[in-house]
């Protein structure tokens, strides 16, 4: 090979016989005409003729380096490098390691001013087993299997990790797809796992244990959505403990010593219920459409991006202060005669303003649909009830977003600021003491379950709690307007409180007492009794709640005398 290009020797013939063993033939145009396209980014998938039949390879060629990738490497003090040759590196160091990867085929990395500037890595196409959470998906809807397959499963996915870690890597951005496993058994009978990392996108070398806390830390939740047993996860634990510890160090000393920080963590995802089958989803073009929703939205001329923005159906829903942004009520007939009802958010070029938003308190790569449709996603795997995503599509043009939109399914009942008025207003309640308590209880308990699982609303009156009450006893409750949702990383509380003022304030007085605001408190904190913690919460709750009043006043006071100046 020539021009900076290393090839396995495995390999080496299988290239030359095509033609590959420059710089430019793996990075030019010819190949990119010949490849045909292989999930996101620039990978695409080439066929080579070998000997022995053709073979597929995955060439992966990311962008050159550029003024972003230079100042995230410099803020964590490391030497500028195309993402593309770290992922070489890393590939290199798996396989100094002895930790399984998919094969690499060749790799190759042109300079400039002695850092790594443009860069390609070919690898064999994956053919190896299962991704880890399809794994767990058809354990959890009900495909066959054994304990002891489980239970093998998990502490040897644990061991993994460990040795990925061991080796010092870490996952940048922890995903459990990109690992793939295949059961395998010995001639003695015995059943293991078989683990190999078939995707090296965004990982990263690092010996920082801070790093490696934070990759168990995202694991841990991902897996949680999938498989929450607490004994699941103390086998992981194990799993990873037993390749990290000094044998001088006792096993449980060990275990202490990795996973002592993620008590919380764990605490939370051992008590979360068993989640509900995840929604499957399909890509079409810009569009991401959920499976049950596909041929309904394509049978009404909805089903593509532009067609979106071209409908001009339905019933619109416009208020002062949305901007340019649409939001309509639509309502299709499905297939059995009843009629399924849809909200449609569009988003045509946001002002400059709404994108400096987006970019600070967001993501500056994606649209603000796209924030709303990944917060709907986590809420659902979280187990907090939100309206079923249908579809989401957005347009964006560099760090600028052009046009986005997304279509959710409507929440059942009515939303709280509606039905509290009609039916708890002065005293003359329609529904039984015991249900009203159990209606105040049942928002607590939404509202407890959305901040330990670490979101904050940040808009949450009650005109965006929805409320089933078709049967009182058992209220059915779904959060809506998921726009502003977020996961603070400091200043928590201040976030918390937030939310809960937002609650106190949009309660009418005569219709909710003080007793029932006493309730709910002690149904938030999970207490039977006021203690100091909680008076601290209630009077700064109290505290908010006045000063979003008296910003709603200077608001509303600035809307009427605007007017009585034009005139």
């Amino acid at each position: 090979m020539k021009d900076g290009v290393r090839a396995h020797p495995d390999f080496c013939e299988l290239l030359r016989r095509n033609g590959l063993e420059g710089f430019d033939d793996f990075v030019g145009r010819r190949t990119a005409s010949v490849g045909r396209p292989a999930g996101d980014g620039g990978s695409i998938v080439l066929t080579l003729d070998g000997s022995d039949g053709p073979r597929d390879l995955v060439l992966h060629r990311g962008a050159r380096l550029g003024l972003r990738q230079v100042l995230d490497d410099l803020s964590q003090l490391r030497l500028p490098t195309a993402p593309v040759v770290r992922q070489a590196r890393v590939a290199e160091v798996c396989r100094e390691c002895g930790v399984e990867a998919v094969a690499v085929a060749a790799e190759g990395c042109r300079h400039r001013l002695g850092l790594g500037w443009e860069g390609f890595l070919l690898t064999e196409r994956v053919s190896f087993g299962t991704p880890v959470p399809q794994v767990l998906r058809e354990w959890q809807t009900g495909i066959a299997t054994t304990a002891r397959q489980r239970h093998r499963f998990c502490y040897e996915l644990g061991q993994f990790v460990g040795r990925l870690h061991h080796s010092h890597l870490a996952f940048g951005r922890p995903n459990l797809g990109r690992i793939h496993a295949r059961p395998q058994r010995f001639a003695s009978g015995r059943d293991l796992w078989h683990f190999c990392l078939v995707d090296f996108e965004g990982m990263v070398l690092t010996s920082s244990r801070r790093r490696h806390r934070s990759d168990l830390r995202r694991l841990l939740r991902a897996a949680g959505a999938l498989c929450p047993a607490r004994r699941d996860l103390l086998r992981f634990a194990l799993g990873y403990a037993t390749v990290r510890r000094d044998p001088r160090v006792p096993l449980r000393k060990a275990l202490a010593h990795s996973f002592a920080w993620a008590k919380r963590t764990w605490r939370i995802v051992a008590s979360r219920p068993a989640p509900a089958k995840l929604d499957d989803f399909i890509r079409i073009g810009r569009v991401v459409v959920h499976a049950a929703y596909m041929s309904l939205l394509q049978e009404h001329g909805i089903g593509s991006f532009r067609n979106v923005f071209q409908y001009e159906g339905g019933v619109r829903l416009d208020k002062p202060g949305l901007g340019r942004r649409e939001r309509i009520r639509v309502q299709l007939p499905g297939s059995d005669g009843r009629p399924v009802t849809l909200y449609l958010k569009r988003y045509r070029q946001p002002g400059l303003r709404d994108q400096w938003r987006r970019i600070l308190t967001r993501r500056a790569d994606h649209s603000t649909a796209w924030w709303e449709w990944q917060q709907v996603r986590r809420l659902r795997r979280a187990g907090i009830p939100t309206p079923t995503p249908v579809a989401f599509g957005e347009k964006m043009g560099g760090w600028r977003e052009k046009c986005s939109f997304i279509v959710l399914a409507s929440a059942p009942g009515e939303s709280l600021e509606q039905w509290v008025p009609r039916n708890l207003m002065d005293g003359q309640t329609t529904i039984g003491v015991e249900d009203r308590r159990r209606l105040v209880r049942q928002v607590a308990l939404l509202t407890r379950a959305l901040h330990q699982a670490g979101f904050c609303h940040r808009d949450l009156y009650l005109s965006h709690v929805f409320a089933d009450m078709a049967d009182p006893s058992t209220p059915v409750l779904t959060l809506i307007d998921l726009q502003r949702v977020f996961q603070p990383g400091w200043r928590k509380r201040r976030w918390r409180v937030k939310d809960l003022a937002s609650l106190h304030f949009s309660c009418p007085r005569r219709a909710v007492s003080a007793t029932d605001r006493l309730r709910f408190v002690l149904a938030y904190l999970d207490a039977d009794r006021l203690t100091p913690t909680g008076k601290r919460l209630i009077r700064q709750v109290a505290a908010k709640a006045a000063r979003i009043a008296r910003h709603n006043a200077r608001k509303a006071a600035a809307t009427v005398a605007q007017p009585n100046a034009n005139g």
